[in-house]
């Protein structure tokens, strides 16, 4: 737990610190507001802002309309904790949106966007909570490896991908929607479920959970 944004600065600035977990405590980063006028623009936007240090960017909220380049530079923010997509707009999130960022805690996506792409989210070791009201389709690999995932809405959810949630060992939904339609292989492998209540899908991939030894209720 670091004291002062100062005393993090410092800490995340020394290789010695790599692989620890630096949080803030009684104190957190300011909200930067990074506005997008034109498509395209969202890394320009940025830069103008910031003198080109991608380290800045802590709690971001991005505004305006945004294609997929925009989204791909989202990946250079080396220090993203928060991001806020409610007020962006854009069609879909890319594959590998934020693969293997480390540092992302939390997301919100706009009402729109209903699928999570193939490992959107792969590997995000820390994030804990997504913020997604309208999601309809998570695609292989989603969320694999995001051992703290915890806090995500599944209840609209009609499909679920090989290993969407394989590795989140946090993550232990009680029930799955009545409205899934497809289940994928090893799709909740090692996550914290130890009995679930599934619905009567379409596809049930081989083995969905780690062992096919948890109390599974059917509907």
């Amino acid at each position: 737990y670091i004291g002062s944004q100062e005393a993090y600065a410092q800490y995340n600035a020394s290789s010695s610190w790599n692989n620890a977990e630096l949080i803030p405590e009684g104190w957190d980063f300011e909200w930067m507001a990074v506005s997008v006028q034109r498509k395209g623009e969202f890394a320009q936007t940025y830069i103008e802002m910031t003198d080109a240090d991608w380290s800045l960017g802590v709690n971001v909220k991005v505004i305006g309309k945004l294609n997929a380049t925009d989204l791909a530079n989202m990946k250079k923010l080396t220090n993203l904790r928060n991001l806020d997509l409610t007020d962006a707009t854009f069609d879909a999130l890319p594959s590998s949106f934020l693969s293997n960022q480390n540092t992302i805690r939390e997301i919100t996506l706009p009402e729109n966007i209903n699928i999570i792409p193939s490992s959107a989210f792969n590997n995000c070791k820390n994030l804990t909570k997504v913020n997604a009201t309208g999601i309809k389709r998570i695609d292989e690999s989603a969320f694999n490896r995001c051992s703290k995932l915890a806090d995500l809405d599944i209840s609209k959810v009609e499909y679920i991908g090989s290993s969407a949630f394989n590795s989140c060992n946090s993550f232990a939904p009680a029930a799955l929607p009545a409205g899934l339609q497809n289940l994928g292989s090893s799709a909740f492998a090692g996550t914290a479920i130890t009995e679930i209540t599934i619905p009567d899908v379409d596809v049930l991939g081989q083995c969905f959970h780690i062992s096919c030894r948890k109390r599974i209720l059917w509907l």
